[in-house]
């Protein structure tokens, strides 16, 4: 089966320059296959969240999916997060997926699909965007 790069831009309907310096800039441009593969599946919906999170209370993300295709996290607070494979129960910090502060980020995509309950806990007061996308 043949696959048929497209080249998408970043940016707003243009390409992304960005100054790197002494007068010189940088351009992005990500070249992604055309969705022909049958390994994989389009996402059919998404619906995207943002969760403070309490000190060392443990926060229920995600429930049980089997409909799960796809889910990002990232954390946009100034402390470290502990995503957590598994319920509250067992959420404890330093005892899972580490978020760093200021961006630290995770996927769940069809090549590592996760269906199970997702939960985060942290040290101090932190906030927690992701999204999950379905068939």
């Amino acid at each position: 089966m043949a696959y048929e790069p497209i080249s998408i831009r970043l940016g707003r309907y243009s390409n992304v320059s960005s100054d790197v310096g002494a007068g010189q800039t940088q351009q992005s441009t990500t070249t992604v296959v055309n969705n022909s593969n049958p390994a994989f599946q389009p996402f059919a919906q998404c619906q995207n969240f943002g969760h403070p999170l309490e000190p060392f209370e443990p926060l229920p993300v995600l429930d049980f999916n089997d409909q799960r295709l796809y889910a990002a996290f990232v954390n946009n607070s100034g402390v470290d997060i502990t995503l957590v494979l598994g319920s509250i129960l067992v959420a404890r910090i330093g005892a899972g997926i580490l978020l760093r502060a200021y961006g630290g980020s995770y996927e769940i995509t069809q090549v590592n699909l996760y269906l199970g309950a997702v939960s985060a806990i942290a040290p101090d007061i932190a906030y927690l965007s992701y999204v999950e996308c379905i068939q």
